[in-house]
């Protein structure tokens, strides 16, 4: 064992009060760690990396994309049976009063046509010596000079029929 001297041991207070005085005038400063950046050139790069690189950005451009369409084609699935059974519901309460409509009309015209058969209502059946006739018109005079043109231009639009 070696022999150990307890004056080396002592604390020495004249010198660490300076160094705590040394300590307070100059902060520490933070070492940083050094960073390199990376190369501006990919040429600088090898060909493995570049082409890591690339495949890199292709595929996360294509992960966002297929990630867009998912959240597309979920929210599609989800609004289009809401949309449908709203519009289907809008569809049986138009049906539904159509229906109503159609039986109220029928009960007026029943309603109408019992008023005129009682004798008191005052109503007559037609006779054909009341029958009024009027001459027929030609069609040729209300039209313009302009649409004979058109028609002769057309033969489709004047042989077509207006009505079924």
């Amino acid at each position: 064992m070696s022999a150990v001297s307890y004056s080396s041991l002592a604390p020495k207070p004249y010198k660490a009060k300076t160094a705590r005085r040394q300590a307070r005038r100059t902060p520490l400063k933070p070492t940083r760690p050094t960073i390199h950046p990376f190369p501006k050139e990919h040429d600088a790069l090898p060909l493995s990396l570049q082409f890591l690189s690339h495949l890199q950005q292709g595929s996360s451009a294509i992960a966002c994309i297929l990630v867009a369409l998912a959240l597309g084609v979920y929210g599609w699935t989800v609004y289009m049976p809401t949309l449908w059974s709203r519009e289907f519901k809008k569809l049986e309460t138009l049906q539904r009063h159509e229906r109503d409509l159609i039986a109220a009309n029928e009960t007026l015209k029943h309603q109408l046509a019992e008023q005129a058969e009682r004798p008191e209502s005052g109503l007559a059946q037609p006779h054909p010596s009341q029958v009024i006739f009027l001459a027929p018109q030609t069609a040729t005079s209300q039209l313009p000079k302009d649409t004979k043109a058109v028609a002769v231009q057309h033969p489709s639009l004047v042989q077509a029929p207006l009505a079924y």
